[in-house]
């Protein structure tokens, strides 16, 4: 469409984005929630004093609107930047015009004066934006790996005490470890206990208190904390929960020294707080981790078990990839896709957590 602009958002258009974007955010019912969200998500992002959103313009009113979710990310201790797609929207009336093509296309030149931002992740994309970012040159990572436990009992205790409130903080003791449910978030713990357990090889989104602080401060969502400790300051594992619906609880990341640490924390987790239905996504996950999971009784698509909870309408389900990747060059070939030394297109590389993508 010749007569439509593209540009990068200047705050003077923040007002008439938000009321745009309104139109999106269908679930937010008034102005202020619709503000509140645009603001933690572009301008409260610790890594980005400009967001990094930009605009289709026609007439002068906007009818299509592309941003960048900036996380800071590294790989064998060197750190960048990395632009993660986000609300990706064009007017009905516009769509199939191109709009969307242009303004992925026009975004990605601009980044490509920012000499941070190393890459683009597309890490919510569905079937129709998927072949607009292949098309430019995003590359697939692997599949997305959605397990699940479901627990019946549990969701018959919910349905009968789905108005009952619980009452935090909750401290229990598991064999010479003492677990804590909690609402409260505590960052320099996490960032300690992350960067004691992590892969310096792999390609993972910096946990420091700049993220915990920011990530779990999201306006629209509730989250439980699990800390296990051995001493009053040694963590030795922990969970991060987003309680979704009475029903339903996503784990969002976690970690864990010893194996038996991680089983004690779900088992207990689902038992306090009545949990019907758990579930994550562990598609960079080594093959030893997954069969953890699958032992504590999580159930994955190739399960009868699992096929009746998606027909329950329990749990969604795609073959999507797990995650698109792009780098932010001119040029795209083989050599533009290794970063110090790394693969980005292959998905033992990486290290993704559900907290590592904003779904709303």
């Amino acid at each position: 469409m010749s007569d439509v602009r593209y540009i990068e958002y200047r705050p003077e258009f923040k007002d008439s984005l938000i009321e745009f974007l309104g139109m999106h955010w269908t679930t937010l019912e008034t102005e202020k929630q619709r503000r509140r969200f645009f603001e933690w998500k572009y301008e409260d992002n610790p890594y980005k004093d400009v967001p990094l959103i930009y605009l289709a313009i026609k007439n002068e009113k906007i009818i299509g609107n592309l941003a960048y979710i900036v996380q800071k990310f590294c790989t064998n201790n060197k750190k960048f930047l990395v632009g993660i797609t986000s609300n990706i929207f064009v007017h009905p009336a516009f769509r199939k015009q191109g709009v969307f093509s242009s303004l992925l296309f026009f975004s990605i030149k601009q980044l490509q004066d920012d000499p941070e931002v190393k890459l683009c992740l597309g890490l919510t994309v569905n079937e129709k934006s998927l072949r607009g970012h292949i098309k430019l040159n995003y590359f697939p990572i692997g599949k997305k790996r959605h397990i699940c436990s479901f627990r019946f009992l549990n969701l018959l205790k919910t349905r009968i005490n789905f108005m009952n409130s619980v009452d935090f903080p909750m401290v229990c003791t598991g064999k010479n470890l003492q677990i804590k449910i909690t609402k409260k978030i505590k960052p320099s713990l996490l960032s300690k206990f992350r960067k004691k357990i992590e892969n310096r090889k792999k390609i993972k989104n910096i946990r420091d208190n700049n993220f915990y602080n920011w990530r779990y401060s999201h306006p629209l969502r509730n989250y439980i904390f699990v800390y296990v400790k051995k001493t009053i300051d040694e963590l030795c594992g922990y969970l991060i929960l987003e309680k979704e619906n009475y029903r339903s609880y996503l784990l969002m990341e976690y970690g864990y020294e010893k194996e038996d640490y991680l089983e004690e924390m779900i088992n207990e987790v689902s038992k306090k707080l009545s949990i019907p239905l758990l579930w994550t996504n562990l598609f960079t996950r080594p093959v030893s981790e997954r069969n953890l999971f699958f032992d504590l009784g999580f159930q994955r698509k190739e399960n009868m078990a699992y096929g009746v909870i998606k027909k329950l309408g329990l749990i969604e389900d795609s073959n999507l990839p797990g995650a698109l990747v792009r780098p932010v060059s001119k040029n795209v070939d083989d050599k533009n896709f290794i970063l110090d030394g790394t693969d980005t297109r292959n998905q033992s590389n990486w290290l993704f957590f559900e907290s590592d993508r904003i779904r709303f």
